[in-house]
């Protein structure tokens, strides 16, 4: 969404139920589940690939990136 002017309705209304990011000065909103995150997915893979998250390299663009450089 872009533009969106209820962003902060939205966070206190759904914000214990969804990640959601709100960036670029309000004007763009992330919405995801929880349990969806970059990282979860990352490890997933790594793991059925016999590998741990020592063994990968990522770069990221944006707070919901933020995750893979703490894991």
């Amino acid at each position: 969404m872009t533009d969106f002017a209820y962003s902060e309705e939205l966070v206190a209304r759904y914000g214990q139920k969804l990640n959601i990011l709100v960036t670029d000065s309000g004007r763009l909103v992330q919405m995801m589940s929880n349990e969806s995150l970059k990282e979860n997915a990352v490890q997933y893979i790594l793991q059925t690939l016999g590998l741990t998250m020592s063994d990968a390299l990522w770069l990221g663009d944006d707070y919901n990136d933020l995750g893979l450089f703490q894991s």
